[in-house]
């Protein structure tokens, strides 16, 4: 009797605690010294798209799981072989990052079990969606999901070869370690998100919330009630629960401003008394809450032109301006593309699981061009010319028709020369039509084929095919 009761002890527990791992979101495995699956949780199944059940998983070996194809590989097995904890970041299709942790739980110098955790930056994305339903959640737990979801993503290696850069480089190591206000100055595609994450995760801030802002979208009549948050009841149509500014979400990290000449100059006086204070105030509110932020602006306009035309405030200038940046074109660092040009293509052969090349003997073409639209322009074609050519070697004459494709390309659809109308104008259908038939007269030349065009344009070859046959378009 005394035996029956501990065996159903030993079940109620078992219970217990698979019921507790069913209510994580990770998807968690926990093996024994030979790979043997002990336990999975429920978000392993969703993984399955449900086709594989727990109860099938456990008692599986993982070797045979790899054997079997249902797994790549095996984060557990690789912890046996080592004897130590181990961790990865593998880039799935769709574009999200998985991470995994496995942890061995050790006892007299032997492993008795593995636990491993996954999870992938989707799944940050879906929380994501449900705190922007849901705005009147704690700002720990928006901070920190913000905070996760940069770090992850964020990209803040920085190309410096010319002696311009490098000297930025130098002054952003120095602001990094310093609560200082940084202004980043540069125009469009240079890389000023890109020069504020890398102070931010070089400095003591780094784990601490980076929240980033665009204040050119945020509409003027929001500007306080986004930064400076509100108590319930603040006024009519307010959030019950009341909502903390992004002040106060950033509170020990990192305050981005980009586009900070976007604001508006009533808030802008209200900015600069956190700046002076160190404190901030909800509307409707009466307790001034005290902050630790570091603020980063940025802003691709001269902003000294706009203090002397009294469109930006004079004194918030100052303030911000403590440690600038003034972030070259491309054009005037032409000694960072070719390793730039390196860069991209090892990051989208990773991406997108390839194996393309770009000869050093053709970087002359990307030293000459003259990229008015800068790294971001860059990167784009490098993308672009990899996603597009079928040879593993991109030929010279891909590369000399993508940069002068750059160089034709309107930069929006309304800059393409409008076809003259016949007499007595013409209604919707034929000027569709007629658009049609210039739009690709003038960009099917830049490419090989149909194919490729039809990638560029984001349709279905057939309906490329159809559209050159309907309009007598020879290729």
């Amino acid at each position: 009797m005394e035996q029956e009761n501990q065996s159903e002890v030993l079940k109620q527990q078992q219970e217990f605690f698979q019921n507790i791992l069913d209510c994580i979101h990770d998807r968690i495995y926990v093996s024994d010294p030979k790979g043997k699956i002990l336990m999975v949780n429920k978000a392993v199944e969703q993984d399955y798209d449900n086709e594989i059940t727990k109860e099938y998983l456990i008692g599986k070996n993982l070797k045979d799981l790899v054997r079997e194809g249902l797994m790549e590989e095996s984060l557990t097995l690789k912890v046996l072989e080592t004897n130590k904890a181990q961790g990865w970041i593998y880039q799935e299709p769709e574009g999200y990052e998985l991470m995994a942790w496995g942890n061995p739980h050790i006892e007299d110098g032997k492993i008795q079990f593995v636990v491993c955790t996954e999870w992938d930056t989707k799944s940050l994305d879906t929380l994501q969606a449900f705190l922007n339903e849901d705005r009147g959640l704690p700002a720990n737990i928006k901070s920190e999901l913000v905070y996760y979801r940069t770090k992850t993503a964020s990209q803040t290696e920085i190309i410096a070869k010319s002696p311009a850069m490098q000297n930025l480089l130098r002054t952003a190591s120095i602001s990094a370690r310093s609560d200082a206000t940084s202004l980043i100055c540069g125009e469009s595609g240079t890389g000023k998100e890109v020069l504020m994450k890398y102070m931010h995760f070089k400095s003591a801030r780094s784990d601490a919330p980076l929240i980033e802002v665009n204040c050119g979208a945020i509409p003027d009549t929001l500007v306080e009630s986004e930064f400076f948050g509100y108590v319930k009841g603040a006024f009519t149509g307010a959030d019950e629960k009341g909502k903390p500014g992004l002040f106060e979400l950033a509170n020990h990290g990192t305050l981005f401003l980009d586009e900070v000449e976007a604001l508006p100059l009533p808030a802008q006086a209200k900015f600069l008394r956190v700046l002076q204070e160190k404190e901030v105030c909800r509307i409707g509110g009466h307790i001034n809450l005290p902050i630790d932020v570091k603020i980063i602006a940025a802003t691709n306009v001269d902003l000294r032109k706009m203090v002397e035309r009294k469109e930006f405030r004079a004194d918030l200038f100052y303030r911000l301006n403590v440690i600038s940046f003034d972030i070259p074109p491309l054009r005037e660092r032409k000694e960072d593309i070719p390793e730039l040009v390196r860069h991209f293509t090892k990051h989208y052969n990773i991406k997108y699981k390839t194996n393309k090349i770009i000869s050093p003997k053709d970087l002359d073409l990307f030293i000459r061009y003259p990229w008015p639209g800068n790294v971001r322009e860059l990167q784009n074609i490098i993308e672009r010319t990899l996603l597009t050519t079928k040879e593993e070697r991109i030929p010279r004459r891909v590369l000399e028709r993508q940069l002068a494709l750059e160089e034709q390309e309107p930069e929006t659809v309304s800059e393409l020369d409008a076809p003259d109308p016949p007499p007595g104008g013409m209604n919707l259908k034929e000027a569709v039509e007629e658009f049609e038939r210039k739009l690709l007269l003038s960009y099917m030349p830049f490419y090989e084929n149909s194919r490729q065009f039809a990638e560029f344009l984001g349709v279905e070859k057939s309906t490329v095919n159809r559209k050159l046959k309907k309009y007598g378009i020879r290729t």
